[in-house]
């Protein structure tokens, strides 16, 4: 998928999911954020699995369409819409899931959609006057900023440390907004 496309799509869905969250009451949003960041986690964990039993016996030259594509990238344009947090961990499962295969490539692409959504998502909460810019400013450069050093180190890394790691981060972080959520 082009990069175009993942950001075409990425912004669409993080609109659908700017909106869905202005709609939603904020008690709705406690319970469904853990399940949401474990699903992620799941997806991302098992994703080389599903993708194999996915392409078993359909031949090398088989890859994923256009609309499971497309579809993936929305999906994961609305959760960050949504819910921005646990949305690299569900990225990087998304477009493992849709034929992309080396975890550095897709991490370029999560980057990338990341950054549409979440500027979209930002433009539409702080037009609607629903953002406290004295600690939006320091978490955006703080993002910015790990991200760019984040895509450093990770030339540097396993692979397979690296998905350890997203895994080991996204069960975290479920973890830790389940026992806010339901305690």
């Amino acid at each position: 998928m082009s990069a175009a496309a993942i950001a075409l799509w990425a912004f669409l869905g993080g609109i659908a999911g700017s909106v869905l969250l202005a709609i939603t009451p904020g008690k709705a949003f406690e319970t469904i954020l853990p399940v949401l960041i474990l699903g992620s986690t799941a997806l991302f964990a098992f994703s080389n699995r599903l993708v194999r039993a996915d392409r078993a016996g359909q031949g090398p030259e088989r890859s994923a369409g256009s609309l499971p594509k497309v579809a993936a990238i929305f999906f994961a344009g609305v959760y960050g819409g949504y819910f921005n947090g646990g949305l690299g961990v569900l990225l990087l499962a998304m477009l493992s899931l849709i034929g992309e295969s080396d975890l550095r490539s897709i991490n370029g692409a999560k980057n990338l959609a990341s950054l549409v959504l979440t500027t979209i998502a930002v433009g539409i909460y702080g037009f609607a006057g629903q953002v406290a810019w004295n600690l939006a400013m320091p978490m955006m450069v703080g993002s910015i900023t790990g991200g760019y050093i984040g895509g450093l180190v990770a030339r540097y890394l396993p692979v397979r440390f690296l998905r350890c790691f997203v895994v080991l981060t996204g069960l975290v972080l479920a973890l830790v907004f389940g026992l806010r959520a339901w305690h």
